[in-house]
């Protein structure tokens, strides 16, 4: 695999641009945001709707937009740990299959962790440098506010965590 490396100002540049529409969609949500600029990282806590249990989710941008952002929900703690227990249990939604796989992955082509390079679930979908391209017929979230748009929509038809 190709190493993609994104000068910091440059992701940052990036970021700023899209920065402000991802913020109003959470507080349109009233979900906790939390940009973390010096770790190229974002924070956000999500309320299980019929459980109210909370969710941490973390996108790490690194090489955007070269590379798609790593995605997963996390621990209180901000861990960059992947556990099962922390993700969501993808139910079945009006727009078709979750996006919340049962190996414990966002499985989107805006996630860079769905990648088969990254240990994903997609050897279908080519290299994560292709990700503005890829799968397009699946969800499509091209700016940080239209992933965390797409990601939420999901999220709101889980009921309980992976086991």
């Amino acid at each position: 695999m190709a190493v993609v490396s994104v000068p910091t100002e440059v992701t940052k540049l990036e970021i700023e641009e899209e920065l402000g529409a991802a913020e109003a969609w959470a507080e349109r949500h009233q979900i906790p945001f939390k940009w973390i600029e010096d770790r190229l990282e974002l924070q956000v806590v999500l309320t299980q709707p019929e459980s109210k249990d909370l969710y941490y989710l973390k996108g790490v941008f690194d090489d955007y937009k070269e590379m798609p952002p790593k995605w997963i929900f996390t621990d209180s703690n901000w861990s960059d740990e992947i556990k099962k227990q922390n993700f969501p249990k993808g139910e079945s939604t009006p727009f078709g299959s979750s996006m919340f796989h049962p190996n414990g992955v966002i499985c989107a082509p805006f996630n860079r962790l769905a990648y088969k390079v990254y240990d994903g679930p997609h050897s279908d979908w080519g290299s994560p440098a292709q990700w503005l391209n890829a799968a397009r017929d699946k969800v499509v979230a091209d700016t940080m506010g239209d992933m965390l748009s797409a990601i939420y929509r999901d999220f709101r038809y889980t009921k309980t965590h992976l086991s």
